[in-house]
């Protein structure tokens, strides 16, 4: 399978007080030549100058951190999938084969 998507691990980085970015990981925090998602905070919030109120396009927390994780949970599913740990067949077999392709889908 050909991977199109940036590669893992992902991390969320406060570029500013009015971007936040979602990116491949580096030594450094966010590697700016692989950045997923990039989420400006609109002019009224940045003119209050509170990041408390960065809700502009930025996911909920728990949301933020599911979506750093999805390369690490396709990485989990294939790897399950590849080595035989669930029966062919079954449930847990059948969603991961599912999510696997949602997520590897073009």
């Amino acid at each position: 399978m050909t991977k199109k998507y940036t590669p893992g691990p992902w991390v969320w980085e406060l570029q500013d007080k009015s971007e936040t970015i979602l990116g491949k990981q580096s030594s450094v925090g966010v590697d700016l030549e692989n950045i997923v998602l990039s989420c400006v905070r609109c002019e009224a919030c940045q003119k209050q100058n509170n990041l408390d109120s960065f809700r502009c396009g930025m996911p909920e927390p728990a949301d933020a951190k599911l979506i750093a994780a999805a390369p690490d949970l396709l990485a989990a599913c294939e790897y399950v999938l590849e080595h035989g740990t669930t029966k062919p067949n079954d449930k847990a077999s059948t969603m991961l084969r599912e999510a696997v392709r949602r997520a590897t889908e073009v």
